[in-house]
């Protein structure tokens, strides 16, 4: 499912939303927000803006004492028409966590 334009609230905690420019979702639960951004932005600001819009994806996706298990993989990409950190590479990684590759972790809950 392709959902342009998905605006999140955050209408709980009367917090900040986002708007995602393109939100996939497959069936498997797989949520990919793909931003575009065209205005250049502080390194620092640039990761805590993706860090937020990472975990929104996941904002209200359990009820009360529904399992992590059934959450999907989520991923952010932001596309930048600036250099970003140090300016040498196309593509940066952030915060990437498998805990299936962490020794003794078991994400099921």
């Amino acid at each position: 499912m392709l959902e342009p334009e998905k605006t999140a609230t955050n209408s709980v905690y009367k917090g900040r939303g986002v708007r995602y420019d393109i939100l996939l979702e497959d069936e498997a639960g797989t949520r990919i927000d793909v931003e575009m951004q065209a205005q250049g932005m502080d390194d620092e600001l640039l990761a805590k803006r993706c860090r937020y819009y990472f975990e929104m994806l996941d904002f209200k996706r359990l009820a009360v004492r529904q399992s992590f298990s059934v959450l999907g993989d989520s991923y952010v990409i932001f596309l930048c028409d600036f250099p970003i950190f140090d300016g040498l590479c196309k593509k940066y990684e952030i915060g990437s966590f498998n805990a299936a590759q962490v020794s003794g972790v078991n994400s099921g809950a």
